[in-house]
């Protein structure tokens, strides 16, 4: 059904559809780390480090950290977003 509540201040009106968006969001969130682990950065990172030296191995987990962290910000913004409207 279309059944909505408002919160004790009216800030929110939740229905089933809200919901649903936010905990599918909210699985994307949850996913990112462990997917990150099953990618193998870490043993890539290693491999890389014995090729091509400590400092590209270093330059590009920094890139690769900077891409995570952005990829979680845009997910938990996105959340916000979904709020919002």
């Amino acid at each position: 059904g279309s059944r909505s509540r408002s919160s004790n201040k009216g800030k929110f009106i939740v229905t089933p559809e809200l919901c649903l968006s936010i905990n599918n969001i909210d699985y994307v969130l949850e996913y990112i780390q462990p997917y990150v682990g099953e990618l193998g950065m870490e043993e890539t990172l290693d491999r890389l480090h014995v090729l091509d030296g400590e400092e590209v191995a270093n330059s590009c987990r920094r890139t690769l950290k900077t891409l995570v962290q952005n990829a979680t910000e845009n997910v938990e913004n996105k959340i916000l977003q979904v709020l919002d409207n």
